[in-house]
């Protein structure tokens, strides 16, 4: 799964971030091969809307 802003082809990334950290839009890994798919970005939908790095805190 990606996050892709589909007008500039750029995705989501965390950059190895905090939670609370900013996100990036980065070149897409999507079909460069499984070495790009070896680390695994966990994203929230928060309440207030948002799109957070991280599990959620409850």
């Amino acid at each position: 799964l990606q996050i892709r802003n589909l007008g500039t082809s750029l995705c989501v990334d965390t950059k190895h971030g905090a939670l609370g950290s900013p996100l990036r839009l980065e070149t897409c890994v999507k079909g460069r091969g499984e070495a790009a798919w070896n680390n695994v970005q966990v994203f929230t939908f928060s309440w207030r809307e948002d799109i957070r790095p991280g599990d959620p805190q409850h």
